[in-house]
Order: C-alpha cells, then structure tokens, then sequence
C-alpha cells in the first residue's frame, strides 16, 4: 500500500480539481457536485450499450502535503436522479428489480488504500456500496490537470443483487463506470 492510506466514499466516481490545493499538512477538500458525475455504460440486447450518468451529490478527498497525491476520497452518489435520455428506463432503472431507490436512496464509494502509479495516475482500492450491498473495487484514476480526476471501474452487477428473472441475458453483467470529479476551489 505504499504508505498510502485512504477513506473514501464513491463516486462512482474520480476526477478532482488540485489547483489552490497545495499545503504543508494534509488538506481535505470538497467534491463540487455541479462539475461531478459517474457515468455508466452496459449492454443490452447484447448489441447496443445503455449508457447514463449519476450524479456525484457530495464528497471530500484529503490530499496529501503535496497538494496533489489524494490519500482519501469520500463520495456520494444520488440514483434517484440518474438520467438515461429515456425517462421509461431510468423509472424502470430506479425500480425494485434494479437500484430500488426508494429503498436504497444513495450510492457511496469508500476507498481503503491509494498507490500512486507512474504518469499522474493511481489505483485507488475502496469499497462501493450499491442496492445496499458492499462490494470492493478499484479504480483505475488519473488526475487531469487544472480539473481534477478521473476513474474508470467494472463491476458485476451481479454482484450486487440486481437480476431481472427470466429477461436477465439480454443485459450484460459487466457495468462500466466513467467518474469525472472537480473540487470546489
């Protein structure tokens, strides 16, 4: 773990603005939710992705001294406002069968350790908890100059409860997630 340590609370999401972060301690800033989402991308009918974002509602990352390397990363995701471009499917989406917001009105992503890689990137091990069921995963992130990070993951839906009976081969399993996060400056 390279010494890294991190609590993080997704996101599904990582893409941060550093500028103006730059301290001599640890310095923990906000996730601006109006330049924050998750995007998600998976199969159906086996032909043609469905993708939509999430919106990134809040969150915090602490940085470490040197204003730029995140040690931890708390977020919170909102699926009662995910958008498809079809208002039919995300009704469906937000259903029992899938997310069941009523019931589980929030997604959150808690990281545990951050490695920083070569090139500006990390990896960044966490837990995510969607549908109510925790699961871990990693991140695969870099940071983006003068607007923050990004992240990519898989996950199996699976792997979180979510199997629509009889009609659950014509959905993939594997469901992308493109995090974009900014900071509040």
């Amino acid at each position: 773990m390279n010494g890294y340590r991190i609590a993080t609370t997704l996101l599904l999401s990582t893409g941060l603005a550093i500028t103006n972060c730059v301290a001599a301690t640890a310095d923990e800033v906000k996730i601006d939710p109006l330049r924050s989402h998750a995007s998600f991308s998976v199969n159906h009918l086996m032909i043609a992705p469905v993708t939509g974002t999430v919106p990134i509602v809040s969150g915090t990352i602490t940085l470490a001294g040197d204003g730029a390397t995140p040690v931890a990363v708390n977020a919170v995701l909102d699926p009662r406002r995910l958008s498809t471009g079809d208002p039919d499917r995300d009704g469906d989406l937000q259903g029992e069968d899938w997310f069941d917001t009523k019931k589980f009105p929030t997604w959150t992503f808690k990281s545990m350790a951050v490695t920083p890689g070569a090139n500006a990137t990390l990896s960044i091990l966490g837990t995510i908890t969607i549908h109510g069921v925790a699961q871990p995963v990693t991140l695969a992130a870099s940071v983006v100059p003068r607007k923050g990070y990004r992240a990519v993951a898989h996950l199996d839906r699976h792997q979180f409860g979510m199997r629509v009976g009889r009609m659950d081969s014509l959905v993939g399993n594997d469901v992308t997630i493109d995090l974009e996060i900014a900071t509040v400056k």
